[in-house]
């Protein structure tokens, strides 16, 4: 992180939130422009937009917010003493989980979270990234996920993430990376020397065209030695710059887990300050809302890692780390079988981003299908989406029990369809489960879009859900 002095923990957390607080007088007139109740909440959303440009920065803020909020952290290699009114979360690698338990709660009862997942698509710096030629200090990349690669031309980008860095005694310790301020781009070809390119749209080999350029000429004594295992992998103009931001030695870097993003905040904006126009939109808007527990019901989000390219991971959705927690939590020596109970009467929610209707592109939605901005509830006959007849009639319930609007999605039978985590936790858990989402613009682009009003209307969705689920599920039995 780019301090003078060197910080751990929640300390490097606390100073890259002031230094990313936002400034700009500007923003400011435009963003007191709003009702109060939807502009505080959007206020907090764009700051927590800004603080969280890579998964592991969304695992750091979300650990200060929930020690904040009285959360106890666990660790998963010590025991765990579970009991009602207890508030506590565990997080393993950039994976989240918080659970509030209710003062009625014992083994057997429901459960009632929500999933998310924090990986956005993007960029990701190689391995081994160093192909400067040519006079120009360049770095490739990989693409992660299916993004609309053509959106990252052209942007001022700069690189956030993890790095494990080896301290004086020898041991590995992990520090967030977050260069503020633009590192380099991905340049178009210019149009005079693009004609044949060009002519059959816009297609760039990811390979060759989707490098980033830092510099321009070597900058580093080529005849000093840095006794780190990463020289030769990058290129050591970047190193030494990592490490005067985190105020260590370039020989103490081990290694790099960095994304790229845009050096663009995120913002208000349309005629009536009624969008929001941000990076990774898909899908941190789900990690960002807050949750209050249910008296008979234990509450949670989970947030996990590697959705966009699967969820096969050891905290993806298709691991067996939500099931392992759940045990855990329902542990009874009065009760073998707590677990199997809870799930047979249990809901999770699987919330990601919707596809929201593109007023240029109106013909690329089913004909009943159509949802406008705003909270939706996703069907699929194919499972892409796991909401059954049970589970969507609860969300409707959730809904109107909050006076809240609700529109449907189901994809046009022409177009491709993308799939959420919800299947798969569904099928690892066998748990009732219904997917639902906030509708955006520009999905997967490296800037997407949404409603303003929608961040409220899924915090107040949240609230309704974990309050009166399990009243609601009692009137389905």
């Amino acid at each position: 992180m780019g301090f003078g002095k060197k910080k751990s923990g929640l300390s490097q957390v606390n100073a890259w939130i002031k230094a990313k607080s936002r400034k700009s007088m500007r923003e400011k007139e435009r963003k007191e422009s709003t009702s109060t109740s939807v502009g505080n909440l959007t206020n907090e959303f764009l700051d927590f937009l800004d603080q969280t440009p890579s998964p592991w920065h969304v695992a750091a803020v979300s650990k200060k917010k929930l020690l904040q909020s009285g959360f106890v952290e666990l660790k998963e290699s010590q025991d765990w003493n579970i009991k009602p009114n207890m508030k506590f979360f565990f997080q393993r690698e950039a994976l989240t989980a918080a659970f509030v338990v209710g003062s009625d709660w014992k083994p057997g009862n429901e459960f009632c979270p929500v999933a998310g997942h924090i990986d956005s698509p993007g960029l990701r710096l190689r391995q081994k990234s160093d192909i400067s030629h040519d006079g120009s200090i360049k770095i490739s990349m990989e693409m992660y996920g299916g993004g609309l690669w053509h959106t990252w031309f052209d942007r001022e980008l700069t690189l956030s993430g993890l790095a494990i860095i080896r301290t004086p005694s020898g041991q590995m310790e992990k520090k967030l990376v977050t260069l503020d301020r633009p590192v380099g781009s991905i340049p178009n070809l210019c149009v005079h020397l693009g004609v044949d390119e060009l002519k059959d749209g816009f297609k760039p080999r990811k390979e060759d065209h989707m490098n980033m350029i830092l510099g321009r000429s070597k900058t580093s004594d080529p005849k000093k030695e840095y006794p780190t295992s990463l020289i030769g992998k990058h290129p050591q103009e970047l190193l030494l710059l990592i490490a005067q931001h985190l105020n260590v030695q370039a020989a103490d870097i081990v290694d790099l887990d960095l994304c790229f993003s845009t050096y663009q905040n995120a913002n208000v904006g349309g005629i009536n300050d009624e969008y929001i126009y941000s990076g990774r939109l898909d899908n941190l808007t789900t990690c960002y809302e807050h949750f209050s527990a249910n008296k008979t019901a234990c509450s949670g989000i989970i947030l996990y890692d590697h959705e966009e390219v699967g969820n096969t991971s050891s905290t993806g959705a298709c691991s067996a780390i939500t099931e392992m927690a759940l045990r855990r939590i329902s542990k009874s020596s009065e009760n073998i079988f707590a677990y199997e109970q809870s799930m047979s009467q249990s809901f999770l929610l699987s919330c990601d981003m919707a596809h929201g209707l593109h007023p240029n592109y109106a013909e690329k939605h089913a004909t009943n299908f159509k949802p406008n901005l705003g909270d939706a509830l996703k069907y699929s006959v194919m499972q892409n989406f796991s909401s059954t007849a049970l589970g969507s009639t609860l969300v409707r319930q959730i809904c109107e029990s909050a006076d809240l609007p609700l529109v449907e999605m189901s994809a046009h039978q022409d177009q491709r369809c993308g799939q959420t985590l919800g299947p798969k936790v569904s099928a690892n858990l066998g748990i009732l489960v219904a997917d639902i989402g906030v509708s955006q613009l520009a999905m997967h682009s490296c800037r997407e879009m949404m409603a303003a009003k929608d961040v409220l209307h899924l915090s107040t969705f949240f609230l309704s859900y974990f309050n009166n689920f399990a009243a609601l599920l009692r009137k389905h039995k």
